[in-house]
């Protein structure tokens, strides 16, 4: 076999494995996205433009959920302790007095 027999014999494996192999890999990758994020959907992004315009506060509902899932949770203080940021007031105390 010369050269050129050995670069079409090795296209031909190529695309035969290719076409055998892509299709499940493909399925399997859509799968694994789905089950990753159920709440995405491929028409997502034209109802989101569709409701921008005609359903603005659904829109916006939208957008703060999305915002709120990826806020981090509050870090501890020094002394190992949660800052309570639910009771509506938060205290700032630097350690110096004003003399």
């Amino acid at each position: 076999m010369n050269d050129m027999e050995l670069v079409l014999v090795g296209v031909i494996v190529f695309y035969a494995v290719f076409f055998f192999i892509y299709p499940s890999w493909r399925r399997w990758e859509i799968e694994r996205e789905r089950v990753r994020h159920p709440e995405r959907t491929p028409a997502a992004g034209v109802v989101g433009a569709i409701d921008e315009v005609f359903h603005p506060n659904a829109y916006q509902a939208k957008l703060i959920w999305e915002a709120q899932q990826e806020l981090p949770v509050p870090a501890p203080d020094a002394d190992g302790t949660r800052p309570d940021l639910d009771s509506g007031r938060v205290r700032i105390d630097l350690g110096t007095r004003a003399r």
